[in-house]
């Protein structure tokens, strides 16, 4: 049979000519944002709550085979005091030669000379009783030993009304004001100035509003305009909002123009050869540099009379399916059609990305659990993959539900 025979398409009109935009939709850092790994430490993301009784869990991180980080009550700030058993039962994440401070990360020297991996100050290792990506066995043990979580704004103090979130579609940690609107920087402010931007300009980037009575928080100060009112800044830059930005979780204000920028604290791995592209379907989606989207073979339930992708929490899927599909979920006749998006010999699996070593030994690339393909029947800017069905595969029940009906694996475009 065709392999394209084996699939079925449920689509609007809408969605067959469904495209996204040339440029990049990248949020351009301010000046103060640190990536928020370095090269070969991953993060793997946040498991939602099951209906088998699995509890909810944040981001964590791992190394670059995706094994859980742990930090050790008792080691100080700076140093490590895990050597001999104690490092032979828990691996030292070792840091590159010439490795260097970056963002939260830090290089500690061991009693032996080697160099480890130190979040926040705490050196980090991996556990040899754990076997596989996921495992936490190293959780509790002596109650000593944690996680090393992925914490927002760690070891920031903010003034009341301001925050951080994480805006995926712009690929990094942003400072948000009280209604969780991105925060932006303008290049032509002076640090620790009266702001540049006024009159019109504040019809479109509104001032982030400091109270008449507001002082110093942390990194956060008060400057004052010229028309009078007080406006918070961070590390000396003044902050706004931007009025085109129609919800949380955007920052389109770095599309208006190219001396504002996004008040991003952490930015995320991505592949040099992927970017953030605006579609205007599925608003920013993954794509290459050469405009092709990347997509997900995913999990799919039929529930209450129609198709539904509740299977999945949020639109972007739930890393316990996707490491059930895996890339058994496209075997050779597939690839005729859906293409593995491969990794170089040299690429590192870091933050979010890992990859994953097909049965011919090519290393395929996979975001937030689930491995990355393109679609032959695309060209540059289009979308026509997604919602496309598979009813051949199989479908995991990484979390079966009890208003669950029929199942299917289905095509979905790649959200960041």
């Amino acid at each position: 049979m065709n392999h394209v025979a084996k699939f079925f398409r449920v689509a609007t009109v809408a969605a067959l000519t469904s495209a996204i935009g040339t440029a990049p939709l990248v949020a351009a850092p301010a000046a103060f944002t640190a990536p928020a790994t370095p090269l070969g430490v991953t993060i793997q993301p946040a498991t939602p709550a099951g209906y088998d009784g699995t509890g909810a869990s944040g981001p964590y991180f791992g190394n670059a085979e995706g094994m859980t980080l742990y930090t050790f009550d008792k080691d100080p700030a700076g140093k490590s005091v895990c050597n001999a058993e104690c490092a032979a039962a828990w691996p030292p994440l070792v840091a590159p030669a010439g490795a260097t401070s970056i963002g939260a990360w830090s290089v500690v020297t061991r009693d032996d000379g080697t160099a480890q991996w130190a979040l926040h100050g705490k050196p980090v290792y991996t556990f040899v009783k754990d076997e596989k990506v996921g495992d936490g066995n190293g959780v509790g043990v002596a109650e000593l030993w944690r996680k090393a979580e992925l914490t927002l704004g760690q070891g920031l103090k903010f003034p009341i009304g301001t925050h951080v979130r994480d805006v995926f579609s712009a690929g990094g940690q942003m400072l948000v004001n009280a209604e969780d609107m991105t925060l932006y920087t303008f290049n032509d402010d002076p640090v620790n100035g009266a702001p540049a931007c006024v009159g019109a300009c504040t019809d479109t980037w509104h001032p982030h509003l400091a109270p008449e009575i507001a002082n110093a928080v942390g990194e956060f100060t008060v400057v004052r305009r010229d028309d009078g009112i007080n406006q918070w800044a961070f590390r000396g830059k003044p902050l706004y909002t931007f009025s085109g930005d129609s919800e949380p979780g955007v920052a389109h204000g770095t599309l208006e123009n190219p001396n504002w920028q996004a008040a991003m604290l952490s930015r995320y791995f991505m592949p040099g050869n992927v970017v953030i592209n605006q579609s205007a379907r599925h608003g920013a989606v993954l794509a290459t540099v050469d405009g092709y989207p990347l997509y997900a073979k995913d999990a799919n339930k039929f529930t209450g009379g129609g198709a539904s992708h509740a299977d999945i929490s949020i639109a972007r899927g739930d890393i316990k399916t996707g490491r059930a599909i895996g890339i058994s979920g496209c075997d050779a006749d597939c690839e005729k059609t859906w293409t593995p998006f491969l990794a170089a010999e040299t690429d590192q699996a870091t933050g979010y990305w890992d990859i994953v070593a097909r049965p011919d030994g090519r290393r395929q690339w996979v975001y937030l659990g689930y491995a990355m393909y393109t679609y032959t029947g695309d060209e540059p800017g289009t979308i026509l993959g997604h919602d496309i069905y598979d009813l051949n595969g199989k479908v995991p029940s990484a979390r079966p539900s009890p208003m669950a009906g029929a199942q299917a694996l289905y095509w979905r475009v790649a959200l960041p």
